[in-house]
């Protein structure tokens, strides 16, 4: 008489969780993010050079962004501890949303100074 085998692991495919409705939703969102906070920063970097012709005010977007982003991850996340996570992600989105919009009016009204774009960034 043989042995019996022993019990096999189930076999995990890269593409079981996309099975998941919600985890779909949840990463084609964040894939969304993605790629409009890449076009933030194509868009305003850009702008910014073409107004300034300045490599080095592109430097200050980077500082601006390490200023602002440190405390915000430190704080973010005894905050998303503390509230609804899903609360949080919405508020930061919409946040993020307003904010482009109104770089988006002020560039097409013609308003639009760097300041503004340090400050968008920043916030």
């Amino acid at each position: 008489m043989t042995p019996p085998a022993p019990p096999t692991e189930p076999r995990l495919r890269p593409w079981d969780a996309l099975r998941f409705r919600d985890y779909r939703f949840l990463w084609g969102t964040g894939l969304l993010v993605v790629i409009s906070l890449w076009m933030r920063i194509l868009a305003t970097s850009q702008w910014l050079f073409d107004e300034t012709g300045s490599e080095a005010v592109l430097g200050l977007i980077g500082l601006v962004q390490l200023f602002v982003q440190i405390p915000a991850l430190l704080w973010g996340g005894a905050v998303a501890d503390h509230l609804d996570r899903k609360k949080v992600m919405l508020g930061a989105q919409m946040g993020t949303f307003g904010v482009l919009l109104a770089l988006g009016i002020m560039s097409g009204a013609g308003v639009l100074e760097p300041w503004h774009v340090y400050t968008a960034i920043g916030i």
